[in-house]
């Protein structure tokens, strides 16, 4: 923030702050909360809906232009995902007995479509560097202040594991959070938003991959869902 503070371009300011609020700060919470009480299964599944309120927004909202092979992509790659979340891990459908913390990972999905299309129409021209860090800073405030209200002091001295924890939590910032931000900001200003949501699809696929490499079983739905991903994400390009 400090060394691209000069090239920030104050006037979008309100659009930072919607990015920040709508990207990061808000669904982290949403999240939070939800899975308290569902299933991560369950969660993946509402996470992938992620690129139709990207589509659905983008239309209504941003005015976006779109065709058949762009819907029919996003909803094929709803399939796909959904497909490898129910049939190839299990999923115990008890978990929507907490349909009202469901709703929440729903309202964070809007808050990302929000966010994407913000970016899309509005920072197209601006550093995906900088929109990270500012966006960042911007939410970090408020963040700071709700965290020193806790009891988060206290909480680290009387447990063991919490600078291990705390370590983690840096790991994942950095890498989960701020890079791969940038990375995603750049895939939006270079392509369009419903093709750059796609990446939600995804997330079941990586799961996927790193459970082969730990020796999980992989089954025919697994394949029929990665296809069913790879098809709906090239016509959402088209």
């Amino acid at each position: 923030m400090i060394i691209y503070f000069s090239r920030i371009d104050w006037s979008k300011l309100k659009y930072l702050i919607i990015v920040g609020l709508s990207g990061s700060g808000i669904p982290a919470f949403l999240y939070a909360f939800a899975e308290t009480r569902i299933d991560s299964n369950i969660a993946g599944i509402l996470n992938s809906l992620t690129p139709l309120f990207t589509l659905g927004f983008g239309i209504l909202i941003f005015k976006l232009e779109s065709n058949w092979a762009k819907v029919g992509g996003v909803l094929l790659g709803f399939v796909g995902a959904s497909v490898i979340i129910i049939f190839g891990q299990n999923i115990d459908t008890n978990s929507f007995a907490h349909l009202w913390y469901a709703l929440l990972i729903v309202i964070a999905t809007m808050l990302y479509a929000i966010s994407v299309n913000t970016v899309k129409k509005y920072l197209q021209e601006m550093d995906p560097m900088v929109i990270t860090a500012s966006t960042l800073m911007i939410i970090s405030i408020p963040c700071t202040i709700y965290l020193l209200a806790t009891d988060i002091f206290t909480y680290i001295q009387a447990t063991e594991s919490a600078y291990f924890s705390l370590g983690m939590i840096a790991l994942l910032s950095v890498f989960a959070t701020a890079l791969s931000t940038i990375i995603f900001y750049k895939l939006v200003q270079k392509t369009n938003a419903v093709f750059a949501s796609s990446v939600a699809y995804f997330i079941p696929v990586a799961a996927l991959f790193w459970g082969m490499l730990d020796n999980e079983t992989i089954s025919a739905w697994h394949i029929i869902g990665l296809v069913l991903i790879i098809i709906g994400v090239y016509l959402a390009r088209k």
